[in-house]
Protein backbone atom coordinates (compact mmCIF):
# COMPACT_ATOMS: atom_id res chain seq x y z
CA UNK A 1 0.00 0.00 0.00
CA UNK A 2 1.15 3.44 -0.65
CA UNK A 3 2.49 5.39 2.71
CA UNK A 4 1.77 8.96 2.67
CA UNK A 5 5.07 10.65 4.23
CA UNK A 6 4.75 14.32 6.68
CA UNK A 7 4.62 17.00 5.03
CA UNK A 8 7.86 19.15 4.73
CA UNK A 9 8.53 21.22 7.62
CA UNK A 10 11.53 23.44 5.64
CA UNK A 11 10.03 27.22 5.35
CA UNK A 12 10.04 27.28 1.46
CA UNK A 13 7.83 24.19 1.25
CA UNK A 14 5.46 25.53 4.30
CA UNK A 15 5.36 28.84 2.32
CA UNK A 16 4.02 26.91 -0.46
CA UNK A 17 1.29 24.69 0.93
CA UNK A 18 0.33 27.96 2.88
CA UNK A 19 0.40 29.72 -0.34
CA UNK A 20 -1.85 26.62 -2.01
CA UNK A 21 -4.40 25.67 0.68
CA UNK A 22 -4.47 28.67 2.81
CA UNK A 23 -3.39 29.28 6.43
CA UNK A 24 -6.96 27.93 7.70
CA UNK A 25 -5.85 24.24 5.72
CA UNK A 26 -2.12 23.50 6.65
CA UNK A 27 -0.10 23.64 9.70
CA UNK A 28 2.58 26.68 9.85
CA UNK A 29 5.31 25.01 11.80
CA UNK A 30 8.42 24.96 10.80
CA UNK A 31 11.99 24.00 11.20
CA UNK A 32 12.58 27.48 12.49
CA UNK A 33 10.45 26.76 15.36
CA UNK A 34 11.39 26.11 18.78
CA UNK A 35 10.42 22.13 19.88
CA UNK A 36 7.54 22.33 22.75
CA UNK A 37 9.17 19.81 24.96
CA UNK A 38 12.31 21.27 25.45
CA UNK A 39 12.51 24.53 24.24
CA UNK A 40 16.35 24.81 23.28
CA UNK A 41 16.18 24.15 19.93
CA UNK A 42 14.95 24.50 16.34
CA UNK A 43 13.04 21.80 15.05
CA UNK A 44 15.21 21.76 12.47
CA UNK A 45 18.18 20.83 14.37
CA UNK A 46 17.50 16.99 15.24
CA UNK A 47 14.93 14.14 13.39
CA UNK A 48 11.24 15.08 14.27
CA UNK A 49 8.09 12.96 14.89
CA UNK A 50 4.65 14.42 13.55
CA UNK A 51 1.86 13.02 15.93
CA UNK A 52 -1.50 11.72 14.92
CA UNK A 53 -3.05 14.79 16.61
CA UNK A 54 -0.78 17.24 14.04
CA UNK A 55 1.82 18.36 16.52
CA UNK A 56 5.21 18.16 15.67
CA UNK A 57 8.35 17.75 18.21
CA UNK A 58 11.99 16.10 18.07
CA UNK A 59 11.40 12.17 18.08
CA UNK A 60 14.44 12.10 20.52
CA UNK A 61 12.16 15.36 23.10
CA UNK A 62 9.26 12.48 22.65
CA UNK A 63 10.95 9.18 23.26
CA UNK A 64 12.32 11.69 26.90
CA UNK A 65 8.79 12.22 27.71
CA UNK A 66 7.58 8.82 27.33
CA UNK A 67 10.29 7.75 29.89
CA UNK A 68 9.48 9.87 32.33
CA UNK A 69 6.12 8.03 34.42
CA UNK A 70 4.54 8.79 37.80
CA UNK A 71 6.34 8.61 40.68
CA UNK A 72 6.42 5.49 42.27
CA UNK A 73 4.40 5.18 45.47
CA UNK A 74 2.00 7.79 44.10
CA UNK A 75 -1.24 7.26 41.93
CA UNK A 76 -0.99 6.45 38.12
CA UNK A 77 -0.55 9.34 36.07
CA UNK A 78 -0.56 9.42 32.17
CA UNK A 79 -0.07 12.79 31.76
CA UNK A 80 3.38 11.98 30.67
CA UNK A 81 1.79 10.41 27.29
CA UNK A 82 0.07 12.89 26.56
CA UNK A 83 0.56 15.50 23.66
CA UNK A 84 2.30 18.61 25.51
CA UNK A 85 0.36 21.40 23.19
CA UNK A 86 -3.46 19.58 22.95
CA UNK A 87 -3.41 16.61 25.43
CA UNK A 88 -4.45 14.08 22.81
CA UNK A 89 -2.98 10.69 23.60
CA UNK A 90 0.46 10.74 22.00
CA UNK A 91 0.94 8.28 18.72
CA UNK A 92 2.28 8.42 15.79
CA UNK A 93 1.74 6.58 12.36
CA UNK A 94 3.34 3.00 12.34
CA UNK A 95 5.52 3.69 9.44
CA UNK A 96 7.40 5.56 11.94
CA UNK A 97 9.66 2.65 13.41
CA UNK A 98 11.59 3.84 16.16
CA UNK A 99 9.75 2.82 19.56
CA UNK A 100 6.83 1.70 18.05
CA UNK A 101 7.67 -1.59 20.26
CA UNK A 102 7.55 0.76 23.24
CA UNK A 103 4.64 3.09 22.02
CA UNK A 104 2.09 0.01 21.40
CA UNK A 105 3.02 -1.61 25.19
CA UNK A 106 1.95 1.83 26.68
CA UNK A 107 -1.32 2.55 24.94
CA UNK A 108 -1.95 -0.94 25.93
CA UNK A 109 -1.47 0.11 29.35
CA UNK A 110 -3.87 3.00 28.69
CA UNK A 111 -6.73 1.21 27.39
CA UNK A 112 -6.25 -1.00 30.50
CA UNK A 113 -6.60 2.02 32.60
CA UNK A 114 -9.27 3.14 31.05
CA UNK A 115 -11.41 -0.29 31.16
CA UNK A 116 -10.59 -0.31 35.43
CA UNK A 117 -12.00 3.19 35.34
CA UNK A 118 -15.11 2.82 33.29
CA UNK A 119 -15.68 -0.22 35.18
CA UNK A 120 -15.38 1.93 38.41
CA UNK A 121 -17.55 4.71 37.31
CA UNK A 122 -20.03 1.86 36.66
CA UNK A 123 -19.61 0.96 40.36
CA UNK A 124 -19.85 4.26 42.10
CA UNK A 125 -23.31 4.65 40.37
CA UNK A 126 -24.48 7.75 41.48
CA UNK A 127 -21.87 9.56 42.92
CA UNK A 128 -20.49 9.87 39.74
CA UNK A 129 -22.60 13.24 38.46
CA UNK A 130 -25.32 11.83 36.08
CA UNK A 131 -23.64 14.09 32.41
CA UNK A 132 -20.85 12.15 33.16
CA UNK A 133 -22.30 8.81 33.08
CA UNK A 134 -24.20 9.39 30.27
CA UNK A 135 -20.82 10.88 28.06
CA UNK A 136 -18.46 9.22 25.94
CA UNK A 137 -16.15 6.75 26.83
CA UNK A 138 -13.21 9.07 26.78
CA UNK A 139 -14.76 11.72 28.92
CA UNK A 140 -15.85 9.12 31.34
CA UNK A 141 -12.02 8.55 31.25
CA UNK A 142 -11.12 12.32 31.33
CA UNK A 143 -13.14 12.40 34.25
CA UNK A 144 -11.62 9.36 36.37
CA UNK A 145 -8.17 10.33 35.48
CA UNK A 146 -9.15 13.62 37.44
CA UNK A 147 -11.11 12.31 39.97
CA UNK A 148 -10.34 8.96 41.02
CA UNK A 149 -6.82 7.40 42.21
CA UNK A 150 -5.65 3.82 40.98
CA UNK A 151 -2.14 2.70 41.95
CA UNK A 152 -0.06 -0.40 40.29
CA UNK A 153 0.55 -3.16 42.38
CA UNK A 154 3.83 -3.82 43.74
CA UNK A 155 3.74 -7.41 43.00
CA UNK A 156 1.76 -7.92 40.12
CA UNK A 157 1.95 -4.84 37.87
CA UNK A 158 -1.67 -4.68 37.76
CA UNK A 159 -4.02 -1.06 38.28
CA UNK A 160 -6.09 -1.24 41.20
CA UNK A 161 -8.87 1.55 42.87
CA UNK A 162 -7.44 3.51 45.50
CA UNK A 163 -10.33 5.67 46.35
CA UNK A 164 -11.25 8.61 45.26
CA UNK A 165 -8.64 11.51 44.93
CA UNK A 166 -10.93 14.07 47.27
CA UNK A 167 -10.91 11.65 49.95
CA UNK A 168 -7.10 11.67 50.02
CA UNK A 169 -6.82 15.40 49.30
CA UNK A 170 -9.40 16.25 52.70
CA UNK A 171 -7.04 13.43 54.59
CA UNK A 172 -3.89 15.99 53.81
CA UNK A 173 -5.69 19.29 53.96
CA UNK A 174 -5.75 20.12 50.17
CA UNK A 175 -8.34 21.51 47.85
CA UNK A 176 -8.36 19.40 44.60
CA UNK A 177 -11.47 20.10 42.96
CA UNK A 178 -10.64 22.37 40.23
CA UNK A 179 -7.17 20.95 39.54
CA UNK A 180 -7.17 18.71 35.94
CA UNK A 181 -4.29 15.16 36.03
CA UNK A 182 -0.85 16.60 36.23
CA UNK A 183 -1.69 19.89 37.33
CA UNK A 184 -2.93 19.55 41.14
CA UNK A 185 -0.92 19.30 44.14
CA UNK A 186 1.90 17.15 45.16
CA UNK A 187 0.04 13.97 45.86
CA UNK A 188 1.10 11.82 49.04
CA UNK A 189 4.04 9.48 48.31
CA UNK A 190 3.71 5.96 49.80
CA UNK A 191 5.94 2.80 50.53
CA UNK A 192 5.44 1.80 47.23
CA UNK A 193 6.05 -2.29 48.38
CA UNK A 194 3.12 -1.47 50.26
CA UNK A 195 0.65 -0.97 47.78
CA UNK A 196 -0.69 -4.57 47.04
CA UNK A 197 -4.15 -5.35 44.76
CA UNK A 198 -6.52 -7.12 46.36
CA UNK A 199 -5.77 -10.56 44.31
CA UNK A 200 -2.18 -10.33 45.78
CA UNK A 201 -2.87 -9.93 49.48
CA UNK A 202 -3.93 -12.94 50.43
CA UNK A 203 -6.51 -14.27 52.97
CA UNK A 204 -7.15 -13.85 56.29
CA UNK A 205 -8.90 -16.01 58.49
CA UNK A 206 -11.08 -14.10 59.85
CA UNK A 207 -11.74 -10.86 57.71
CA UNK A 208 -11.47 -12.64 54.08
CA UNK A 209 -9.63 -11.00 51.29
CA UNK A 210 -11.02 -7.37 52.69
Amino acid sequence: PTRKLADCIQVDCVKKRISELGEDNTSQINVEDFCNICWTEELGEHPCLKLKCGHIFHAHCIKNKLAIRWEAGGPVNLSFMDCPLCKAPIQWPAICQPQVNNLRELLEMRQDLQYRCLQQIKNLGDEIPEEIRNASEEEQFNYARGKLNFYECYKCKSFYYGGKRECDAAAAGRNDDDNEEGEREQEPILDPTALVCGGCRGTCSTHGSE
